[in-house]
């Protein structure tokens, strides 16, 4: 299995040098899509100019757009700039959850960018993401504004998934169905009680809960497979465990 998608921008600008020369979400999507050669971009006055290069792709009505033609565009300026990579990659280590370039640079590009760059080093593309469960709050401090936990579980997974037609899907479409497995993952985790989470049978039964995901929501324009659960780590009244 391959590293958690936050590391794929460092590999991949690691790995930019060998492409040179090569050939939630939800948000509404516009009626009317601007074509890749002509992008309507939505830049930021914010940031520093650098970032511009990657905003720039998120074209006016780009989720819109086949994933076959979006993944082109992104293809043609990771060729033409061969500091694009890196840019990116500072780009998403900046980003929260609250920055309204979030989605768009952490999920959509992020996703892309390793769809180009993942065939290039032998490997599928995929994506990895922390299951979590927390309960017993409780607060400390002087002011009691910190949150604590007397029960944190936290799961990793990864799962690698296949684009079978880039010309049937959107790159909305694209965005929707990996959010759908990421969502439905943390559900099945959310809806577990703690006897259920700290059961020894709890990384199988988790397994097959993400192998049962993965061929439901496989369609005939992306398929998703080789899902696993790579760890598990449980802190339980000061007590630690992995698995």
């Amino acid at each position: 299995m391959k590293k958690p998608i936050k590391a794929i921008a460092l590999i991949t600008a690691i790995s930019a040098s060998l492409l040179a020369g090569c050939a939630t979400y939800q948000s509404p999507a516009d009626s009317t899509p601007a074509p890749p050669s002509t992008p309507v971009s939505y830049v930021s006055s914010t940031l520093p100019d650098k970032y511009n290069t990657v905003l720039e792709l998120r074209s006016e009505g780009y989720q819109s757009l086949s994933l076959g033609d979006f993944n082109s565009t992104v293809k043609a300026k990771i060729d033409k700039d061969v500091g694009f990579l890196s840019t990116f990659s500072e780009f998403m280590s900046r980003l929260t959850t609250e920055d309204s370039e979030y989605q768009f640079v952490y999920e959509t590009l992020n996703y892309s960018i390793d769809e180009i760059i993942s065939p290039q080093m032998g490997n599928p593309a995929s994506f990895s993401r922390y299951l979590k469960n927390y309960s017993e709050e409780y607060t400390a401090g002087i002011s009691n504004d910190e949150t604590f936990y007397n029960f944190m579980f936290t799961a990793h997974y990864s799962v690698e998934y296949r684009v079978i037609d880039e010309t049937a899907l959107t790159v909305q479409e694209r965005d929707e169905f990996l959010c759908a497995y990421q969502t439905e993952l943390q559900s099945a985790v959310s809806g577990m009680d703690k006897e259920q989470l700290l059961s020894s049978g709890c990384k199988n039964k988790l397994q097959g809960i993400a192998d049962d995901l993965a061929n439901d929501l496989s369609t005939d324009t992306l398929i998703f497979e080789n899902a696993e659960i790579q760890s598990i780590e449980i802190l339980n009244d000061g007590q630690e465990y992995q698995e």
